[in-house]
């Protein structure tokens, strides 16, 4: 979970680790539509959707990485956003 409440903590959901080449966030609704995506590590998900908070809910995340091996891994998963 991530709270997106303006407090300074815990405001944005983003991918980090070392050694990462390249990175591909996306957070989608539960109908499938794509809410955010991003290839830039730096740049998380604020839990806003054009410009308008999303609801207090569970979304849906898929990670694309490519380590310094050059193999890319890639995991799903939940993010609750909770303000």
């Amino acid at each position: 979970a991530f709270t997106p409440n303006g407090d300074g903590n815990n405001e944005m959901f983003l991918v980090q680790g070392w050694g990462l080449l390249s990175v591909n966030l996306e957070i989608f609704d539960q109908w499938g539509t794509l809410l955010f995506s991003s290839n830039d590590q730096a740049k998380g998900w604020d839990g806003m959707y054009k410009g308008v908070k999303v609801k207090n809910d569970m979304y849906v995340y898929k990670a694309t990485v490519k380590v310094l091996s050059g193999k890319v891994v890639t995991k799903t998963g939940h993010i609750n956003v909770l303000r």
